[in-house]
This record gives structure tokens, sequence and C-alpha cells, in this order.
């Protein structure tokens, strides 16, 4: 029951950031930045623990993804969240925490 809950807080708070933002900058420069690490979506999806075809989904903006998996996707791709929602022009690494 928690975890049903944090995931729909979670999902929550993406749906206002990307609508805050608009779809398009967030779906663009998540395909941006997986074409940049030289990754398939299949490849990236493997990666983050998901299906290919529930990758897509997030990158066409059909869905919007939980938090837990832009996390996987910024670790995955060396990447700040801050680019991906569209906070920042400048592409910045993943911070590791210490």
């Amino acid at each position: 029951m928690l975890q049903q809950i944090c995931s729909k807080v979670n999902t929550t708070v993406v749906i206002n950031i990307i609508s805050i933002l608009g779809d398009k900058m967030y779906t663009e420069r998540l395909l941006l930045a997986r074409e940049k690490r030289g990754l398939t979506q299949k490849e990236l999806s493997k990666m983050i623990g998901i299906k290919q075809q529930q990758y897509a989904r997030y990158e066409k903006g059909i869905n919007i993804m939980p938090v837990t998996h832009l996390k996987k996707i910024c670790i995955a791709l060396d990447i700040s969240a801050d680019y991906i929602l569209g906070l920042t022009d400048e592409i910045r690494t993943y911070k590791k925490k210490s």
C-alpha cells in the first residue's frame, strides 16, 4: 500500500514538473541524451530494468515516467535530471553520492 502511494506521489511530481516545462522539451532531451551516449532504446531500457516498449512511451511523451525511472536513466546516461527536465540547458554529469 505504501509503495503504491509513493509511486503515485512520484508520478504526480513528475507530471507537475513536465506540465510546467512542456512535454516536448522533456521528450526531446530524453532522446538526445540517449543518442549522445550511443544507446538504443532497448539497451537503455535493459539497463534500467524495464521493457523497451515502456521506455519508448516515455520518449514519445505517451506515458509519464515515475521519478524512480528518471533517477535510473540519469545514472545510466551519466546526466543530470536538471537537463532532462529542462531546468538547465547545461549538460552536466550525474552527481553520485559520496
